[in-house]
């Protein structure tokens, strides 16, 4: 895909971030080989950051963001579907939220998405540490 319309799909999430989750990101970078992949990076709140360093709240903030990450899937991926004029029939969504970043891997296909899955408990296995 050509750069402008990385840009556009680093844009179109950024928006997707402010209006639904309500923080603005501080990067956003987006590859396109093969498939979609999306990386979000500084969108955790000063508090968040904290609760992140107790393992009794990292478990909340965790939860608190599965539950956003996975209700932004669908805008992101229909926000993507239009800047590129590709269709997606999934999205994996892989929050590394100690590291204060998230993938967003769409799976490029035929159709409309038909299924959005949110890898639970990343942090311990460090999946966003490269991105492909």
């Amino acid at each position: 895909m050509e750069p402008s319309v990385e840009r556009r799909v680093a844009e179109l999430t950024r928006e997707c971030f402010q209006a639904q989750l309500g923080v603005t990101p501080q990067s956003v970078e987006v590859r396109t080989e093969g498939n979609v992949v999306v990386r979000v990076r500084g969108f955790l709140v000063r508090a968040e950051q904290a609760m992140m360093g107790y393992p009794e709240h990292r478990t909340l903030v965790e939860q608190y963001y599965l539950r956003l990450l996975n209700e932004a899937g669908p805008l992101l991926t229909a926000a993507v579907r239009r800047a590129t004029g590709s269709d997606f029939v999934g999205i994996e969504i892989v929050p590394s939220l100690l590291e204060d970043e998230c993938l967003f891997v769409l799976t490029l296909g035929v159709g409309t998405a038909s299924s959005v899955r949110a890898v639970q408990s990343p942090d311990h296995r460090n999946s966003a540490g490269s991105m492909p």
